[in-house]
């Protein structure tokens, strides 16, 4: 595999990954730390806004 695609790929897939972890760290504050905190559920939305913060 030549290095241009390899840098390619190690690009994208560590693009999906940390998307990924965003996601789920968002996902787990709403759902435990927020709702502890203001002592009712908080809903997840996957807005435009959630999604410009990826990136």
């Amino acid at each position: 595999m030549n290095k241009i695609k390899q840098l390619g790929l190690y690009i994208c897939f560590d693009f999906i990954a940390s998307a990924g972890a965003w996601l789920a760290f968002n996902q787990f504050r709403k759902t435990f730390i927020e709702a502890a905190k203001h002592g009712y559920d908080i809903p997840v939305v996957f807005d435009a806004k959630l999604i410009l913060t990826l990136l």
